[in-house]
């Protein structure tokens, strides 16, 4: 039991922020706000981050959706990703586009 264990632990490769970064593609930011959100597989020891792998090969690989399967996807802030831009309202001018549209409708305008 313990040689298997031992055996096991020689073989488990690690990675810093940097190697995980480089294995997965990503910036290293991404990949520690992916870790700190518990969106990807790591473990925080002192101030520095470490993957495991075969942990970040098995997320990799659940990661992969069927061409049919529609992804609801949120960011660690908690907002809704890949939203459509009809859905998105543009700032600023929002009061004064209510205000012509409130004029026009009583007959002000």
């Amino acid at each position: 039991m313990a040689q298997s264990y031992h055996s096991e632990l020689a073989q488990t490769r690690t990675f810093d922020i940097i190697e995980a970064s480089k294995f997965l593609g990503a910036h290293k930011e991404t990949i520690r706000r992916m870790a700190a959100t518990g969106q990807l597989p790591a473990v925080k020891i002192g101030r520095a981050w470490r993957f495991i792998e075969q942990d970040l090969m098995t997320h990799m690989r659940a990661q992969y959706h069927s061409s049919n399967e529609i992804v609801e996807h949120q960011d660690y802030r908690g907002n809704k990703g890949w939203q459509s831009k009809k859905e998105m309202t543009s700032g600023g001018l929002t009061f004064h586009t209510k205000e012509n549209e409130y004029a026009k409708a009583l007959g002000l305008k």
